[in-house]
């Protein structure tokens, strides 16, 4: 309300009917939140086991958290230290750890990552054109070795000269500064 209002009668008395109604609302409120068949004593842990019950969780899912963030850590440093390593050595013990991921040494979601990754792989691959599909195949079975690299190198020039069509070739275009050799 405004000033010019609070200077007649009825505006004073509507004013101050809102306000008390404004505290009573407020008063029962907070009644009403904290009114509970609890006790006001219940530990922390009560708390904590009355929210993980109510949010569908046992208090047992804590443990297979700390058990699920350790997998990680144990993925995690096992990739890296793979990732250190040069050459064929570096290739081998990705590979490696990447199996054991799949395998489930590192735990249920870690599998499970690399369960959605792989499938996401193999839908984008079934994509591509099949003579392109048939190619990489071949060049995935290869040996490493020079025989290996001028049969990529192969590949890539005719995506870049459209011999897989027209999208690979404006992929192919967009791309190429980033391929190592």
């Amino acid at each position: 309300m405004t000033t010019s209002s609070l200077k007649t009668v009825v505006g004073r008395r509507l004013w101050l009917t809102g306000l008390v109604f404004a505290i009573a609302a407020a008063l029962v409120s907070a009644l009403w939140l904290s009114s509970s068949s609890e006790p006001a004593t219940a530990t922390v842990e009560q708390t904590a086991t009355t929210l993980e019950t109510e949010l569908g969780q046992e208090p047992a899912s804590l443990e297979a958290n700390a058990e699920a963030k350790e997998d990680r850590r144990a993925f995690h440093e096992d990739m890296k230290a793979a990732r250190q390593l040069k050459g064929q050595a570096r290739a081998d013990a990705v590979k490696k750890v990447a199996a054991d991921a799949k395998a489930g040494k590192y735990g249920d979601k870690i599998e499970k990552r690399f369960d959605r990754r792989a499938a996401h792989r193999e839908a984008v691959f079934a994509l591509l054109p099949d003579e392109l599909q048939s190619d990489l195949t071949k060049l995935r079975a290869m040996e490493p070795g020079d025989e290996r690299k001028a049969f990529r190198d192969e590949i890539r020039q005719k995506a870049l000269d459209g011999g897989y069509g027209d999208k690979v070739q404006e992929a192919a275009e967009k791309l190429q500064d980033f391929w190592r050799d």
